[in-house]
Parts: structure tokens; C-alpha cells; sequence
């Protein structure tokens, strides 16, 4: 349970270790930082809709059909197939209308725009696959593969972030580049991990059993982004991106109290 616990805090202290970085004027704009919270906002909601719980349902999956190795091939495979076709259809979709969501939300958009709301919703689905995987590896009782995978994101996270950021400062370049191309090595380390044991199937028999299992815990995270981040979004419209940068950082600091009370707590 420890390397659990350790691997788990990983994603929260490399977002940590990067605040020096994103909140130095001479690397980033306040205003800049700010869009980047929206955008971070916008990929913790597409890895709530990718994931359609399915994470949280794998675990019930793999317990029911631990002892038969075919059906839990199937199932398990199933499962991989709808989260790849959701993830496909969410990017079919934002690459046909996120010339809209562009004009009628982003005031003064930039000509970079519509490339930060595209990388930012493949890292959301990446990320949806990713947890779906961290959880599948739980329920198998792999902590070290589970560990592995966590340095992985964590490393690729920090180094790409400080790496690109350096190299275009006082532009979203190297935040949105930096988080998209962590998700996408952590992607294709869980894709191919579960594709390759499990297989990638559609069938329909386990669909609706699936449906009416993640159907309200799909509902139930969605209330709780609401809760933790339409904040940002209430605040955009009305002040600027400055103020939401503000915001965001004293958010960030509120939760790393948590994080420390829980730390001995856990002592």
C-alpha cells in the first residue's frame, strides 16, 4: 500500500515542483498562466467524460471474472475498445467544433488557440486512459509496474514542461506541449500494456451492464469537477485571466496544506 500511496502523490508534486517555474514572469505571463488553469480545467473534464468511470468499474470487471482467463480476457478487452472509441469521438468532435467554442469564449483568441483546446482534450483522454489502467494495475496487485508507470508520467511531466518552457518562454508552448506529450507516453505505455494481455474488442453483450454501472458515477464526477473547477470559468467572464491565475495559486496552496495534513495524518 505504500508504493500505492507514493506512486498516487507523484502527479500532485510534480504539479508542485513546476509552480516555480509557471508562476516566474520571466518565463510566463500571469495572464498566461491563468489560460493555462482553464486549460488544465478543460482536460480534467474530457478525462472525466473519456473515462466514463470505467475506471472505477474495471475493478469490479476483473473480480467477477478472475477465475475464468477467457471471459476476463473479453471483458476487460471491452472495456479497453468503448474507452478508445469515446476518446475518438471526443476528438472527432472538438476538431469540428472548437473553432466555435474558440469565438464565443476566448476573448482576442490567438492563432495558437485552436492547437492548446486540441492538445488539451487528447490529454485529457489520455489521462482517462491512463487512470483505467493505474486502476486495472491495483486491482492485479502490481505495485512495481504501477510504480514504473507513475515515475514515468512524473519525469516526462516535469522534463518536458521545464525543457519546452525554457526554450519558448512567456508562451503556453511549453505547459500545454509539456503535460500533452507525459500523457501521451503514459498512453502508450497503458494502451499497449492492456491491449497486449487483454486484447481491444466492441461487444455488445457487456455494454449495457457496463452503461448502467458507470452511468451514475459518470454523473457523480462530473458534479465533482463542477464543484473543484467551474469556479475558473465563473471567474474568466467576469474579471480577467490574471485574476484567475490569482485564484488558481491560492487554490493550489489551500490543497497543499491537505496534502501535508494528510501526510501526517498517514505518520
Amino acid at each position: 500500500s505504500l508504493i500505492y500511496t507514493f506512486s498516487s502523490m507523484l502527479s500532485t508534486a510534480a504539479s508542485f515542483l513546476l509552480l516555480p517555474y509557471y508562476t516566474n514572469t520571466k518565463l510566463l505571463d500571469l495572464s498566461d498562466f491563468g489560460a493555462l488553469s482553464l486549460y488544465i480545467g478543460l482536460s480534467v473534464f474530457i478525462q472525466v467524460i473519456a473515462s466514463f468511470s470505467l475506471d472505477g468499474y474495471v475493478g469490479v470487471a476483473y473480480h467477477e471474472f478472475k477465475n475464468d482467463p477467457r471471459r476476463l480476457k473479453e471483458k476487460i478487452g471491452s472495456l479497453n475498445g468503448y474507452m478508445l472509441a469515446i476518446g475518438l469521438v471526443i476528438i472527432s468532435m472538438t476538431w469540428a467544433g472548437g473553432d466555435f467554442i474558440i469565438r464565443h469564449y476566448i476573448d482576442h483568441p490567438k492563432p495558437e488557440s485552436f492547437k492548446y483546446l486540441l492538445l488539451s482534450v487528447c490529454t485529457g483522454i489520455f489521462n482517462a486512459h491512463f487512470r483505467f489502467y493505474g486502476n486495472l494495475l491495483i486491482h492485479r496487485e502490481k505495485p512495481n509496474r504501477y510504480l514504473w508507470s507513475n515515475l514515468l508520467n512524473f519525469f516526462t511531466t516535469v522534463g518536458f514542461s521545464i525543457f519546452i518552457l525554457k526554450r519558448y518562454p512567456m508562451s503556453l508552448e511549453g505547459p500545454i506541449w509539456g503535460r500533452f506529450l507525459s500523457c501521451l507516453c503514459i498512453f502508450l505505455w497503458s494502451f499497449a500494456d492492456v491491449t497486449f494481455k487483454y486484447g481491444i474488442s466492441l461487444r455488445k453483450k457487456f455494454l449495457r451492464a457496463t452503461v448502467a454501472f458507470c452511468l451514475p458515477l459518470l454523473i457523480t464526477a462530473i458534479f465533482q469537477w463542477v464543484l473543484a473547477y467551474s469556479d475558473r470559468y465563473i471567474i474568466k467572464p467576469l474579471l480577467h485571466n490574471k485574476e484567475v491565475a490569482i485564484f488558481d495559486l491560492a487554490v493550489k496552496f489551500t490543497l497543499l496544506v491537505g496534502f501535508l495534513l494528510d501526510g501526517l495524518t498517514s505518520a
